[in-house]
């Protein structure tokens, strides 16, 4: 059956018109669609972001730290290591295997020491209750896309 087939559409290839067979040559093998709206990376921050910013500057650690440009260099570096090790704050609290490895990193160990330094310089308890407090209220936008 299947060499029946092999030999029954070249024959029925011939038999079609001429014109038919260079009409099917020249149509493309695909339709690509046409969009308008901007691609989801040139969007602007997402709502959640913009609303967890003005969270943070009205709490009392936006106002030691703004006064410490160390320890914000010290928080972006932190950052900067989180990202390096995978790990995205925004997404929830990471699993169990990936703090074991942020525990083992060098770089994390290194930014985390340097960030509770350059915090107790700014006057930032991180024991304190009202601290925790504060960073507990700033959770909630640092959760899932609305």
């Amino acid at each position: 059956m299947f060499s029946s087939r092999l030999l029954a559409v070249p024959l029925l290839r011939s038999a079609r018109s001429g014109t038919q067979t260079t009409l099917q040559l020249h149509r493309p093998r695909y339709h690509r669609s046409f969009s308008v709206s901007p691609p989801t990376r040139a969007n602007p921050a997402p709502d959640h972001l913009t609303e967890f910013t003005a969270a943070l500057q009205k709490t009392s650690i936006w106002k030691k730290l703004a006064n410490h440009p160390d320890a914000i260099v010290a928080l972006q570096d932190f950052g900067r290591a989180l990202q390096n090790a995978g790990v995205d704050p925004t997404l929830g609290k990471p699993s169990t295997f990936k703090m074991l490895k942020l525990a083992a990193n060098p770089e994390f160990r290194a930014s985390i020491t340097r960030v509770t330094e350059e915090m107790k310089k700014a006057g930032v308890d991180l024991t304190s209750p009202e601290v925790m407090e504060e960073v507990m209220k700033l959770q909630k936008y640092l959760g899932q896309p609305k």
